[in-house]
């Protein structure tokens, strides 16, 4: 097809727009409805993921660790050679008056030593070459037992002197405060974690992962279901608008085949039509949408609303400026295919003549 032709034929598409004008409005209206409701659910799904996966991450895995741990305490003597005697001990068949015979045990003593046992501090490089291994960690941060006094102490307020006392006596344990990647895989990382040597006990919020990890399944099926369903409709409300132009011109076009006119030829404005209204339908939709969004993201940020939920909403809310373009071309690509699809059915069954 020459380039004048392809210029004629889209002309007579947006000719064909005009002509039917009613029709076209009432199809880039409906589109405009469905791909609006559409982008909001998945908008919906993206912020409920983002904001679940900042919950996540105040939510810390934290891994309490003792202040130390035993070990078996090294001897510093070595044993006597054989047939040596040390300085002040008695020489082979000589007996010490007041001291067991060799096979008697003393009173109140084992016959059998027991080895001494001292108590070592953790060994940080360690766990931290441990966390260092765990993929599902993003981020660690290592509390000593100063630092842990102090942050009680400054949660304490005006009552911070009750435990200025035990500056010399920490009870507070060191800890690791864990931020993980994936709630998913919360049970194993905290298997993972008790590798550790030295640790107390671990605090992991799992009831918490379980509901999020839900909540997330949850909005991001009921999106994909919206997104199904509402393209469908979109192809099929095209679709029948096509279909009544193509009705109302069948015997025009019946006589275009009949004097040689290729089915490209005469699908071509048919095509312009379906894309145009498609794509008209996605610039509304992106525009409400757009306007919706910032109309939100500044009435939680006015003030007017309280609650500290709605902060949090806040800071895990995706910056518009960061999802403009990505939902620009998502809004036109969409309307774009399905205005092409719902024309290519529509226009089928009459080119076959």
């Amino acid at each position: 097809m020459r380039i004048s032709s392809l210029f004629y034929l889209t002309r007579q598409g947006w000719k064909n727009m005009i002509n039917n004008r009613m029709m076209t409005v009432a199809s880039i209206g409906i589109l405009t409805a469905c791909l609006f409701i559409t982008g909001a659910a998945v908008l919906l799904g993206l912020n409920v993921n983002s904001f679940a996966g900042y919950l996540a991450g105040q939510n810390e895995v934290v891994v309490y660790l003792l202040d130390g741990i035993e070990v078996p305490a090294e001897s510093p003597e070595q044993p006597p050679v054989e047939g040596e005697t040390t300085e002040g001990e008695p020489a082979e068949g000589e007996t010490v008056e007041g001291e067991p015979v060799e096979g008697e045990a003393a009173e109140g003593e084992s016959a059998e030593t027991q080895p001494a046992i001292q108590f070592v501090p953790v060994d940080i490089n360690a766990a931290v070459a441990v966390l260092e291994s765990i993929s599902n960690i993003e981020s660690y941060t290592y509390v000593s037992k100063d630092d842990a006094l102090t942050e009680a102490i400054g949660w304490m307020g005006n009552y911070a002197d009750l435990l200025e006392g035990y500056r010399s006596d920490n009870p507070m344990p060191a800890s690791f405060r864990i931020t993980v990647k994936d709630l998913n895989a919360l049970d194993e990382t905290v298997r993972a974690l008790q590798a550790i040597e030295g640790v107390e006990y671990i605090k992991a919020p799992n009831e918490m992962a379980q509901i999020l990890v839900t909540l997330k399944n949850a909005v991001n099926w009921i999106a994909l279901g919206l997104v199904a369903v509402l393209g469908l409709v979109c192809m099929v409300v095209i679709g029948n608008t096509i279909r009544l132009t193509v009705f109302a011109r069948r015997r025009e076009i019946n006589i275009m085949k009949y004097v040689g006119a290729t089915n490209a030829f005469i699908r071509w404005p048919f095509f312009v039509e379906g894309v145009t209204s498609g794509l008209l339908a996605a610039l509304l939709s992106f525009g409400l949408l757009s306007f919706g969004y910032i109309q939100l993201v500044e009435y939680i940020t006015s003030g007017e609303v309280g609650g500290s939920w709605l902060n949090n909403l806040f800071f895990s809310l995706l910056p518009y400026a960061d999802i403009r373009v990505p939902m620009l071309v998502a809004f036109v690509a969409v309307g774009v295919v399905l205005g092409g699809l719902g024309t290519a059915g529509s226009v089928r069954k009459y080119l076959r003549v």
